[in-house]
């Protein structure tokens, strides 16, 4: 009968792990891979249950599936048994995809990473919706143990860009700082700004100008410089030298040679004095002029001789106006003045 086999004058049960589904005198059979017989007497053998498998023949058990992992009905491989979602296969386990990574099959294959500066909040996430982006001032930091957000160093930001964004090469350094982030970003030295974020050095301050040390916030704008006062230059980018005597600037002149000789003074060498009976009255490195005839300098301006007198050019002093013929009188003074002689 089914189920049993001949052994001489009798007929015994197919013992466990074997069956027989006809009707004959012959041998039972091993159950087959993926099948068991866990007892005697079987027609047919049962097939491995879900999440297990059983790859030898002849068997009264089948083995269960490593943790996290699952097979369908008649596995007869352990291969058959599949890492379930959110964990991969490493050799004999189905390990927790790492943080950053997520696997939305059931099968043994690798965890597919978040996009770059995407994450997810734990491990063995299942699904591309688990990945968030990297937010705020942080980037996505990718190591053996997986990626996670990592803010950027101090002095450094991510904000010059509309997109989540990988690796520390992402943080630039914020406006008022230099250098690179990795390395540490330094503020712009005394003299110097930066208005955007980057690496790119500190920008010196414009031509007559210089930093100005009572500026206590971050040198990002042009604000951290200051114009160097009348009647100095800049010497360097933290210093305001002055003119040498004699000579004058405009407010937020770079150089020594914007400083000119002042009213009164004449470039020869160095800014000299007008000679007696001369005037300048403008700025400048230009020659002083004499004062004209039947005039005489004073304050730096030539002044008529009073009425009915006369002078040389080039008179330094009202003394130098004497009275025409005709005319009698001393004149000392700017309100003396010549009368006619009687008759």
């Amino acid at each position: 009968l089914p189920g049993f086999q001949r052994n001489g004058d009798m007929c015994e049960a197919c013992p466990e792990g074997q069956f027989k589904n006809e009707t004959s005198n012959s041998a039972c059979f091993d159950c087959k891979a993926g099948t068991f017989s866990d007892s005697t007497q079987t027609i047919n053998c049962d097939l491995c249950a879900e999440n297990t498998y059983q790859p030898l023949e002849g068997q009264t058990v089948c083995q269960d599936c490593i943790t996290n992992s699952v097979s369908g009905n008649g596995s007869s491989i352990e291969s058959q048994c599949e890492c379930i979602l959110g964990f991969t296969r490493n050799g004999n386990f189905c390990e927790s995809c790492l943080v950053g990574y997520y696997k939305d099959v059931i099968s043994n294959g690798a965890c597919s990473a978040c996009p770059s500066g995407y994450t997810t909040s734990a491990t063995s996430s299942s699904a591309l919706s688990d990945c968030q982006a990297c937010s705020g001032n942080t980037y996505a930091h990718t190591t053996e143990t997986g990626t996670v957000c990592v803010g950027c160093p101090a002095h450094s930001n991510v904000g010059w860009s509309p997109f989540p964004l990988n690796g520390i090469e992402s943080c630039k350094c914020d406006p008022g700082y230099t250098g690179i982030a990795a390395d540490g970003c330094v503020a712009c030295e005394l003299g110097k700004y930066k208005p955007t974020s980057g690496h790119t050095p500190c920008n010196p301050c414009p031509d007559g100008m210089i930093g100005n040390a009572s500026f206590t916030d971050t040198r990002s704008s042009l604000s951290a410089c200051e114009n160097c006062a009348a009647n100095t230059y800049t010497q360097d980018l933290t210093t305001c030298a002055d003119c040498p005597a004699n000579t004058v600037s405009d407010q937020g002149s770079n150089d020594i040679t914007d400083c000119i000789c002042d009213i009164g003074f004449y470039l020869s060498g160095t800014c000299q004095a007008c000679a007696a009976g001369s005037i300048k009255t403008t700025t400048g490195n230009q020659a002083c002029e004499p004062c004209a005839e039947n005039s005489y300098a004073d304050s730096n301006s030539c002044q008529s001789c009073p009425a009915n007198s006369q002078s040389i050019a080039q008179s330094s002093s009202v003394t130098a106006c004497q009275c025409n013929p005709g005319y009698t009188g001393s004149i000392t003074t700017a309100s003396d003045s010549c009368t006619a002689c009687l008759a």
